[in-house]
């Protein structure tokens, strides 16, 4: 019987031991967190995707994909210090172009905010550089035309009047905008309001606040 018991609880540790390498895997986890989370974002739960999203940081922070995660997850946290977002994203931290301009939107974001206007501008523009016609999977609102007016903002804010109004030139090509013309003065008007504007960037002030208006995230 003695021999039994040791061969019955030798059996059992084996078996143990077979269940723990069938178990997930590390990547099997984070894939699964991952998927879990974007289902929320998605679903627009922003709390409860951060929580799955951060199970997958917390296993490997290094991905590209985790880290994307978590940052587009506090951004969408009304109170949540945008400086968590920059500081969660490392842009090398993988190869793939698509996340990437993810990550890159992001941060273009979060610098806005933040009142990085430079920052805001140059990661906005390299969005745009490599997919002009991006947009966020996860949340398809988010596209090119909000980098777009990233750019408008962040120039807007430099006092570089006329170059926002460039860079938002696709925003701008229906009324009550196209009529604009930054170099004549009589033209600085928004529709049949019958009011002109004195300075250039009090037009700018005014299309920026409408189309924010009109694009929010």
């Amino acid at each position: 019987m003695r021999y039994t018991h040791f061969i019955l609880m030798a059996l059992s540790l084996l078996l143990l031991m077979d269940c723990r390498k069938k178990g997930p895997t590390k990547s099997d986890r984070i894939k699964a967190s991952l998927n879990a989370g974007w289902d929320e974002f998605e679903s627009s739960n922003m709390e409860a995707a951060l929580e799955e999203f951060l199970e997958a940081y917390v296993e490997d922070s290094s991905r590209a994909q985790s880290q994307v995660a978590v940052a587009w997850a506090r951004l969408m946290i009304p109170g949540i210090d945008p400086a968590t977002v920059i500081a969660v994203i490392d842009s090398n931290a993988t190869d793939d172009q698509v996340w990437r301009n993810d990550a890159w939107c992001a941060l273009a974001v979060a610098h806005l905010i933040l009142n990085q206007y430079s920052e805001a501008d140059s990661v906005a523009l390299l969005v745009l550089t490599a997919d002009a016609a991006y947009v966020f999977a996860h949340r398809p609102s988010v596209d090119w035309q909000d980098l777009l007016l990233i750019r408008g903002q962040a120039l807007f804010f430099m006092a570089q009047y006329t170059s926002a109004w460039q860079v938002m030139g696709p925003l701008l090509t229906d009324p009550p905008y196209a009529s604009i013309d930054p170099a004549n003065p009589s033209t600085w008007k928004i529709g049949n309001t019958g009011k002109t504007y004195d300075m250039f960037a009090e037009i700018v002030a005014k299309v920026i606040s409408a189309l924010v208006e009109d694009h929010r995230l």
